[in-house]
């Protein structure tokens, strides 16, 4: 992931400035020889392009560019050299913005020259394989078959005008005052099947297979007081 950017950032400052150590530790005071820090300091994720079937993952990574020396002209140098070398780098950005002076309290080190290089990173996402149809789509019909009941409240009284729901179906209907219910044809698969009901401003789910059965018809039992 984000190593393969420490690498190629590490490559590049090797390539543009000879015998320079290269860290990725933050900036410090040791200056026993030349070297370059690479600080990662923020991952700023960003929008792939639309219209892309398996958009890979994208971001901006911001790196805080210092140099050290025993000289400081010999640190100024290195820096200036790092920057002349990342504008020839197509796909690297330098930030125009200063840096702030907390920044450096921070790290508890005295202001210095130094930069922000934006580094892009992209890893492609592998789309899993999908398997192949190797014998024809069959399709079996389930015949319709009428679902009715009845929705009681405690003590067994009707609920009239209840709306009861088959979501996966996108049917519905009310009960009468009897507090019955009728869908006159529904698919008989699946066996079981899933019912919403709204009654006096409360919400039931309930499943078919929970229902007490009486002549064929559901009969459900709601914990309510009429």
């Amino acid at each position: 992931m984000f190593d393969e950017a420490d690498a190629r950032l590490e490559a590049w400052t090797k390539g543009a400035l000879d015998g320079v150590e290269v860290s990725l530790s933050p900036p410090s005071d040791s200056a026993a020889k030349n070297s370059v820090s690479l600080y990662l300091m923020d991952v700023i994720p960003t929008q792939p392009s639309r219209g892309v079937r398996l958009p890979p993952v994208q971001a901006v990574l911001r790196y805080l560019i210092t140099t050290q020396a025993k000289d400081p002209k010999e640190a100024h140098r290195l820096l200036g050299e790092l920057m002349v070398a990342a504008v020839e780098m197509p796909d690297f950005e330098m930030e125009k913005e200063p840096l702030p002076a907390q920044l450096w309290q921070s790290f508890g080190l005295r202001p210095r020259p130094a930069f922000i290089l934006r580094v892009p990173f992209t890893y492609e996402r592998k789309e899993k394989p999908v398997k192949m149809v190797r014998f024809p789509l069959t399709m079996q019909k389930a015949p319709l078959v009428p679902l009715q009941g009845k929705i009681l409240s405690t003590g067994n009284i009707p609920l009239v005008g209840a709306k009861v729901e088959l979501p996966f179906f996108k049917l519905y209907t009310v009960t009468d005052a009897d507090g019955a219910f009728r869908f006159p044809a529904v698919p008989s698969e699946p066996k079981n099947k899933d019912l919403f009901i709204r009654v006096k401003g409360r919400e039931f789910s309930i499943s078919t297979k929970q229902a007490d059965r009486e002549g064929g018809k559901l009969v459900i039992q709601l914990p309510m007081e009429e």
